[in-house]
């Protein structure tokens, strides 16, 4: 995402589900909306996401929370809880590290369990606005959530700019 080329040009690139969120330097960032600039046309659009940071939940270091809950499609005897604890969090860099524990359980046994890391940068709403301005891009629609709710209810930050 920070450093390619396919050799066209496009009306809309779309980049969802968050994967600015795993670019952790302002030069990896600055890049990625640079390639994404590159392989659009004059006028064209760029789509994307990234989550609203809540301050609060990023003090809660080394708390486990349970956030799913799922019976296992192949047993369902079996009852699956994904769990998130953020381990460590720098707020001058913007990032965090945390990890998902997924653990399988048959009444109250616990059967199996696995971990999965997760780190991951997070963005202001001014952050977001100055790359896109930087890298020739302006806001064209704004949005704080998938219901289109104005960028201000701070949930989520979904983007549509336009190359300049």
């Amino acid at each position: 995402m920070r450093d390619f080329a396919l050799g066209k040009t496009y009306d809309l690139i779309t980049v969802p589900f968050r994967p600015l969120q795993h670019l952790f330097t302002v030069e990896d960032q600055l890049a990625a909306f640079r390639s994404f600039g590159a392989h659009l046309k004059s006028g064209g659009k760029l789509a994307f996401n990234v989550f609203f940071p809540n301050f609060q939940l990023l003090d809660e270091v080394g708390v486990e929370k349970v956030e799913l809950e799922w019976l296992d499609p192949q047993d369902s005897s079996i009852t699956v809880r994904r769990s998130f604890i953020r381990k460590s969090v720098d707020k001058l860099k913007q990032f965090f590290e945390g990890e998902f524990i997924f653990r399988s359980y048959r009444g109250d046994q616990l059967v199996n369990e696995e971990r999965s890391a997760l780190n991951v940068s997070f963005y202001t709403y001014p952050q977001i606005l100055l790359l896109l301005k930087a890298t020739g891009f302006r806001v064209k629609e704004e949005y704080g959530s998938y219901d289109k709710e104005p960028i201000s209810v701070c949930k989520e930050m979904i983007f549509i700019a336009e190359k300049e």
